[in-house]
């Protein structure tokens, strides 16, 4: 179909959107733009990224794609599944990942412009539940958690002065063959305001989440993966730490004060695992990456299979790509 479906985000197919990916915040002062466009691909339920050039097209798998294939299922994760059943499981994880994704929006509204008015939150939460075309009651059911979290958040960034350097910005190791979205680079203090160790100031790679449970192995990896590719691409502004952090389960406690948690992940030793989980990845079998795209006009005196085409998701993206150059030319609009 090859149609725009919002402002750079292309339909290629059925359930198979492309898009180019722009950082929502980057300090030009601070930092060089990357030498290369990178693009993301939705297929079906795949992730992939992309960069297009005149040798063609590669894709490269998401570092959360390659992380749920490769690191074991957490036990208590395990038996919550089992107990809760499928089903329910499933509309569950969906449901607290809607939510994530609304709150990690808003985080990044308040990273940049420093403030940020909770009593226009509910509105916020209706236009997104709308948009995503969730149940009315997700507002409801998220709006108190969403503040709250908003709060943590925001009692974090000050403690530790945070001052953002990229906020989601995707990036992609050419030599490892890996890419992903990283949450937030920023300038910070190692430590909070007022600890006893010191003013030091970092730059860093911090990963939000929005549970209130502990941080876990893959959170780290996930945070090394990002950091090699960051160094890779910014050179002469490397990352010095990599941390997570988290909103705490404070408003259950019937206490005014804001809480959060927060764990630098540099020096954690589950980072050596690394090679060899990549090694891991390019074992096991692949994801398949044909679409079966149905088209045009259905004529009873020839052969319906003519009617089908099995292209490979680099051919979609080439395709997309060609009819996106004409548009492009046609209505002198940028291109990715």
């Amino acid at each position: 179909m090859n149609t725009e479906t919002k402002m750079g985000v292309y339909e290629l197919a059925n359930n198979v959107t492309a898009e180019q990916i722009k950082a929502v915040f980057f300090d030009q002062d601070a930092l060089r733009e990357p030498s290369y466009k990178l693009c993301q691909l939705n297929a079906r339920g795949q992730r992939y990224y992309y960069v297009a050039d005149s040798e063609g097209v590669e894709l490269y798998p998401s570092v959360t794609t390659i992380l749920k294939k490769v690191m074991p299922e957490n036990k208590i994760l395990t038996d919550w599944k089992v107990a809760l059943g499928k089903d329910a499981a499933e509309a569950y994880t969906m449901e607290r990942a809607r939510f994530g994704s609304f709150v990690h929006g808003q985080l990044q509204s308040l990273m940049i412009e420093r403030r940020y008015n909770l009593d226009m939150m509910r509105e916020t939460l209706s236009k997104y539940a709308e948009r995503e075309s969730l149940p009315l009651s997700f507002v409801e059911e998220h709006l108190d958690e969403a503040k709250y979290d908003m709060l943590s958040f925001a009692k974090w960034m000050r403690e530790y002065d945070v001052r953002p350097l990229a906020v989601e910005i995707a990036l992609y190791h050419p030599l490892l063959k890996y890419a992903g979205m990283l949450d937030c680079v920023c300038s910070m203090r190692k430590y909070p305001v007022g600890d006893k160790h010191g003013d030091e100031r970092v730059v860093a790679i911090v990963d939000f989440k929005t549970t209130t449970k502990d941080f876990r192995d893959e959170h780290a990896i996930q945070l090394g993966l990002y950091r090699d590719m960051w160094n890779l691409s910014f050179p002469d502004v490397p990352i010095t730490e990599i941390g997570n952090v988290s909103p705490k389960a404070w408003w259950n406690t019937a206490r005014k004060q804001v809480s959060y948690n927060f764990e630098w992940q540099t020096d954690n030793e589950v980072l050596k695992q690394i090679p060899y989980l990549l090694e891991l990845y390019k074992l096991l079998p692949e994801e398949t990456r044909k679409i079966a795209v149905c088209g045009g006009m259905v004529d009873l005196s020839d052969d319906v299979d003519k009617n089908v085409a099995v292209l490979t998701m680099e051919e979609l993206v080439k395709k997309g790509n060609e009819k996106m150059s004409e548009d492009s030319a046609a209505d002198d609009t940028p291109l990715f």
